[in-house]
């Protein structure tokens, strides 16, 4: 693991007190900072933990922080994400979620995300299915984009 810068380290520390407090305003405060420092691979866990919650509303954001760091942990949770009913992404039923979700596997790159694209494929909302499909079938020509490449 690379060494946290301290900045880094305040955002790590500021997205776990927000965690833990279950306080919206400041995880999205402690998102902002993440990103503006540089997303750190000690934030895996945290996101990972808030990916579900139902206190924030800042998923899709969670998601593309786990997108950049492709963590083979959060296949499960993006998973997960993708079919959940989150009241607060409804402005577009969800949509702009599940294709972000379907991204994040792609680039995890992993067999088992992979597999878990696959579950999504068969998923009775064809919107939501075909995001999956379309990741699945680009899977060679996104090979660049994937962990480890």
């Amino acid at each position: 693991m690379t060494p946290l810068s301290t900045e880094q380290r305040d955002a790590l520390r500021e997205i776990t007190a927000a965690i833990e407090s279950m306080d919206g305003g400041a995880f999205d405060d402690a998102l902002v900072r993440a990103f503006s420092t540089g997303l750190h691979e000690s934030l895996v866990e945290p996101l990972i933990a808030a990916a579900n919650a139902t206190w924030h509303t800042r998923h899709e954001d969670v998601v593309h922080a786990l997108q950049q760091l492709r963590p083979p942990l959060a296949v499960a949770v993006l998973e997960h994400l993708a079919l959940s009913d989150h009241t607060a992404l409804h402005y577009d039923g969800g949509l702009a979620l599940v294709r972000k979700c379907t991204w994040a596997l792609a680039d995890i790159g992993t067999a088992e995300a992979k597999q878990a694209l696959a579950r999504l494929a068969t998923n009775h909302n064809t919107a939501f299915a075909a995001f999956a499909v379309r990741r699945i079938e680009r899977w060679d020509d996104e090979l660049g984009r994937k962990r480890g490449r």
